[in-house]
């Protein structure tokens, strides 16, 4: 595994023997090494089922190795999540279902950044910020409903 205070973008990345995880080793050893006590904290809801933690990483489709990185990045309980490109290697269906956990996610109160180039996943955000060669090119509003984004 990445040595103790390294940061690894997502479970799948990495030395090999990271890939060999389990599940819930990859969010038990980010709990042991935030200090946080295993037995009183529950994984959090990213549409996951229970019987999922005991299996591989390897094992899994791409939309359920995206919940997996949620779920580690929100066991800590961060007050920003930023997430690049969540949706890039994903079929339409289940980046729609990445953003939708995106939006409970913010609707609990945490702030989330999302970087794609798909204008339908950017659609989903309050508030879109378009960079072009390195410099703002536009910060607006999205006044769309989320019923005209699906």
């Amino acid at each position: 595994p990445p040595a103790a205070g390294s940061a690894c973008a997502r479970p799948g990345t990495g030395r090999s023997s990271w890939l060999r995880l389990r599940v819930l080793a990859v969010l038990v050893v980010v709990l042991l090494v935030r200090g946080v006590p295993v037995p009183v904290v529950e994984p959090p809801q990213v549409g996951l089922g229970p019987e999922v933690i005991y299996r591989y990483p390897h094992e899994f489709s791409g939309g359920q190795r995206q919940r997996v990185a949620v779920a580690r990045a929100l066991i800590n309980n961060p007050s920003i999540i930023l997430a690049d490109e969540p949706t890039g290697n994903l079929d339409s269906t289940t980046s729609h279902e990445i953003m939708h956990l995106f939006e409970k996610i913010h609707e609990l109160g945490n702030t989330v950044v999302v970087v794609t180039h798909e204008e339908d996943i950017a659609g989903f955000a309050q508030r879109i910020i378009r960079l072009k060669d390195g410099h703002i090119e536009s910060d607006k509003r999205n006044n769309k409903k989320k019923e005209e984004i699906v």
